[in-house]
Formats: C-alpha cells, structure tokens, sequence
C-alpha cells in the first residue's frame, strides 16, 4: 500500500476525524476511504466506518488496530478486567520511551507495539526505560516478526510475548513476569502531574512542604524518595489509574471500531449523543 492510501487511513481514526463525526461531517479522508476501498457507498455512518475498519485491520495493520484490539480485549471484553477496577493509558513518556498502552489494576502492564512495518531497532532501550517505571512489559507484534524479536529479549527473559493475529485475537506467546530491580523513583516520580505527587506526600506525610516555588518540586521528591520503592511503586499506579475518567455507559454503547478513540478522548454526554446520532444517518458522499 503506497503512503497515500495509508495516510487516508490512518487519519478516519484519528481525534480530529472523530471530532468532525461529533460535528455531523464527514472529512475528506472518511469520504475517501469510502470512495478508495469499499465496494458501494449504501448504509449508515456505522456500517461504512466498520467496514473501513475491517478494510484497515486486514490490509494494512496500523498502530490503533492493534491499540484498539487491546482495549477492547483486555478491558472491555475480558472476564475479570472492567471499567472501575483498570484504566488504560497511552502514550506518557517514560525517559526517552513512549509505551504505545499500559493497563493499570492491580498489575502495571506496559504493551509495546511492533507492527509488520516496524524493526526492533529501539526496543532494548524501549525496554529498559519501561523498567524504571513499570513492572511488567509485553511485546505486541504479528506472526511474521515473531522470529525476529525472540533474538532482541535474550536478556530480557521476564518480559511477555503476544501476537496479533488475522482474526484479531491476541496469543500469549509468553507471559510476563513482574520485575521491579530498575525501578527509578525519579523517573515514576516525573511521570506524576503535580496534583498526583502531592496526594501521595499528603497521604504519608500529612503535609505539603512550605518551600519556594524554585525549590518546591525538589523537595517534593526528596520527600518521596524516603519511601519504601514498593509503597511508592503502588501509590504510583494508584494515581495514574484515576486519570482516565469516562462517561461508562455511553462509552459502552460506542461501536467496537471507535472504542479507542472514545476512551480517550474526554467525551461529554453531548458528544457521545451527537456521536451517536452520526452514526445512525445514511452515508451520505460529498
């Protein structure tokens, strides 16, 4: 597939699309891909950006197909994993690194993505930044590049292996295994918003410290690097996993296609109605 066919694709799932869908339009690139790649133009908004989907996941594998399986499989759909006990994240930076999605309950679970059109070339130093804030950490890639990665976790033997497969179910190849030697307070620690690092001093201290604004954050971790790594570790995932705060029940109605993007877009009840009332409308070209 030439880039400007995977350009169109990768934008219909994209914030900015879903947005414009919110609005009651459709863009350039859902008319497109429309247009592009399926077969006739008949159904509603829904059927159109499903079959799309299908389209995107069976042709050209990107990163939110593979996001979006495993929200959908590790959260939505799996038995003992739900909204009020785990929350996703995507995308926060952890020294040099950015994990493509962590799923945080009782367990902090890191998933790096390595699509069929991505190498191995940064994982080791992927892998080592995620240790210093993470416990667990699984690598995601397609059967095609399985052979490739097992040569690139010769010492990273607690770190788990997954495979997407074609129908969109995920293999566990090999578990992870919590390993907690790197972990960096420092680095957990700048992962925090301010509001979350004061929580924690304030739960096991009391009080905040009554320092300059220049000297504020540095006392604040010189505060937090009194405590036990695992009490601050747990304390640590505690706060992240408030972060993502979602409207359940309209959340729940989304298509499967959308799920991603509507976790992670800080809907209104508003917006999921408008949402909603767009994908209910006949498809209509520009």
């Amino acid at each position: 597939m030439n880039n400007s066919n995977s350009d169109v694709l990768n934008r219909i799932f994209s914030k900015n699309t879903l947005n414009a869908f919110i609005q009651g339009n459709s863009p350039y690139s859902y008319v497109t891909a429309v247009e592009r790649y399926l077969k006739n133009e008949d159904g509603t908004n829904l059927q159109k950006i499903s079959e799309i989907y299908s389209y995107l996941c069976k042709n050209h594998r990107n990163e939110y197909c593979y996001k979006n399986t495993l929200l959908n499989t590790l959260l939505v759909k799996h038995p003992s994993h739900n909204l009020k006990n785990t929350s996703a994240l995507t995308e926060i930076t952890v020294c040099k690194s950015k994990p493509d999605f962590i799923l945080i309950n009782e367990k902090s679970v890191v998933y790096e993505i390595k699509t069929g059109l991505d190498n191995f070339d940064r994982l080791k130093g992927q892998l080592n930044d995620y240790y210093k804030a993470f416990d667990n950490v699984v690598v995601v890639t397609d059967s095609n590049s399985i052979n490739l990665l097992y040569p690139k976790l010769e010492e990273f033997t607690f770190t788990g292996i997954s495979i997407l497969n074609d129908d969109l179910s995920i293999n566990e190849i090999r578990e992870s295994v919590s390993y907690t030697e790197n972990l960096d307070p420092l680095v957990m620690f700048k992962i925090l918003r301010k509001y979350e690092f004061e929580k924690i001093i304030m739960d096991f201290f009391d009080k905040l410290p009554v320092v300059s604004q220049f000297e504020y954050y540095d006392v604040c971790f010189d505060m937090i690097k009194k405590l036990d790594i695992g009490i601050f570790f747990t304390a640590f995932k505690n706060e992240l996993k408030k972060r993502c705060v979602i409207i359940e029940s309209e959340f729940l109605k989304l298509p499967e296609e959308l799920k991603l993007l509507g976790y992670f877009s800080s809907l209104k009840q508003k917006d999921f109605s408008k949402l909603q009332d767009f994908l209910r409308k006949p498809y209509l070209c520009r």
